[in-house]
């Protein structure tokens, strides 16, 4: 802080500040508050006392400045005093703040999209699930019809594996949370993806 860095004895740097001040009050209050004999008083009383003032800045602007005292070493008698612009700490302040309701923000929609990917994920799963107990009933109702019984075994076995791919996409959660999960564009068979829901879904319609 500037005062901390001036060169010369506490009263020259004293007057410096002093030569700062714009208003005979602020002029007033560091001569009192400042004074040896008021910052041993004051910290007889207090571990850190503070005020604000306003000075002129190296600039020639008018800043509102806080001026802090408190013992570095008490033993040996030694005070620190600082001086900290007002504005510029209430700027930081401000900018933590929007920092703070930038990242709630964030964590708020994280978490919508995290609740509509397991609702969706909850819904994706019962769909196979549902294709794979209605399979096995009729496989159970139709034991001796080996072309049936083979038929819907195939069908277990590509409902089975969509049920996987589900559940490797929910293990797979930590990917989509930090950017690193890709969509594919790439061409696919029509027949095939219909043939794939018809699959799963047949069984329950029956």
């Amino acid at each position: 802080l500037d005062e901390e860095h001036m060169q010369g004895s506490y009263e020259e740097k004293l007057t410096s500040l002093k030569e700062r001040a714009i208003l005979p009050e602020d002029l007033e209050k560091i001569e009192q508050e400042l004074s040896i004999e008021s910052m041993h008083e004051r910290l007889k009383r207090e571990r850190t006392h503070l005020f604000e003032v306003t000075l002129v800045a190296k600039s020639g602007k008018a800043r509102r400045k806080c001026i802090r005292y408190m013992y570095l070493y008490e033993a040996v008698d030694i005070v620190l005093v600082t001086i900290t612009d007002i504005d510029d700490v209430a700027k930081a302040e401000r900018k933590k703040q929007e920092q703070l309701e930038s990242a709630l923000l964030l964590a708020r929609e994280a978490s919508h999209a995290k609740g509509s990917f397991l609702a969706s994920m909850s819904h994706e799963i019962r769909t196979p699930m549902n294709a794979i107990i209605g399979l096995n009933s009729i496989i159970k109702d139709e034991i001796d019809n080996r072309e049936q019984v083979l038929d819907c075994s195939e069908k277990l076995d590509s409902a089975s594996k969509y049920l996987l791919a589900l559940l490797n996409d929910i293990l797979d959660m930590s990917q989509i949370e930090s950017g690193n999960m890709t969509l594919a564009h790439q061409t696919f068979s029509s027949d095939k993806f219909w043939d794939n829901v018809n699959i799963l879904a047949k069984a329950q319609a029956d």
